[in-house]
């Protein structure tokens, strides 16, 4: 398995609410104001000298403030640092990935427009933190998180001071995005298996981990990851008593709640049994 070493390329995060507020305050006559430039997640004390901000080592010229402040849409995020300004988003292979702006806190990742967390009346902080929290991990725990994405999930995990944690994430796209992501930073404390998700399963020790998250793209563009063999690859892996949450998306349609029923079905073929189903994944155990 090959193990991806995690970079957090720290930068300004610039959108463009950031860029009308800033606007905003130069307009007022203010020289020296708070906001933030990491998406929520610390304030900072931000200088106007000469037509150029300046915090800590950064200078940014006001032109570019501007700029995203008249024509960027709403949802996009750019990185800023030593001049130069890289937009947060890419093709590759036929497929769009996109880090998108829900607000000044922790933001999603889009996939050819779908959305890969919960972003209706809850951050993708505040999703991420519930799938842990249904674990209960704890010190003694091996858990393994399945399905990377922005690293939120596993983040949570880690911070719970679990005995030992991997993530697997096949797609290297996602985590060449997640590196520009201030929220995702602490990725670079946790171990990254890049590999498909069948093959890592093959590979790990049987009975090894004792807690798992199943967090898989949705069904319409990953029906490979829903599959009575994954299912039972998952199951092989954990000990008696062992848990797993299988996050399944918000159930609001007849045909999404097909869907879920086929989960459940493959799952209890697979050995599990079901623990507790919520609006948005199932609690199985071995």
């Amino acid at each position: 398995m090959r193990i991806y070493i995690f970079s957090y390329r720290e930068s300004i995060i610039l959108t463009k609410n950031l860029c009308e507020r800033i606007m905003r305050y130069i307009k007022k006559g203010q020289s020296l104001f708070e906001d933030t430039l990491d998406l929520g997640l610390s304030k900072a004390n931000i200088l106007l000298k000469n037509n150029y901000l300046h915090y800590k080592d950064h200078i940014i010229p006001v032109d570019i403030i501007r700029n995203i402040a008249r024509e960027s849409n709403e949802n996009t995020v750019y990185s800023y640092n030593d001049g130069i300004v890289k937009v947060l988003q890419f093709f590759d292979k036929g497929n769009f990935y996109k880090l998108k702006y829900i607000g000044d806190t922790a933001p999603t990742l889009e996939i050819n427009g779908i959305h890969m967390h919960r972003i209706k009346g809850i951050t993708p902080w505040e999703d991420s933190a519930i799938k842990v929290k249904l674990l209960n991990i704890r010190r003694y725990d091996r858990v393994l998180d399945l399905c990377t994405g922005l690293g939120y999930t596993a983040i949570q995990a880690f911070r719970r001071h679990p005995l030992k944690i991997i993530t697997v994430e096949k797609d290297i796209n996602v985590l060449r995005i997640a590196e520009y992501n201030p929220w995702s930073r602490d990725l670079a404390n946790i171990p990254i298996i890049l590999s498909d998700i069948r093959e890592s399963l093959e590979e790990i020790r049987k009975g090894y981990f004792n807690k798992i998250i199943y967090d898989p793209p949705s069904f319409r563009i990953a029906e490979e990851l829903y599959s009575l063999d994954i299912y039972k690859l998952i199951y092989s892996i954990l000990p008696n008593k062992g848990l797993l949450f299988h996050y399944v998306g918000y159930v609001g349609s007849l045909s999404h709640k097909s869907i879920v029923n086929k989960i459940k079905s493959r799952c209890k073929q697979a050995g599990f049994k079901i623990i507790r189903e919520i609006n948005y994944g199932v609690l199985l155990a071995k």
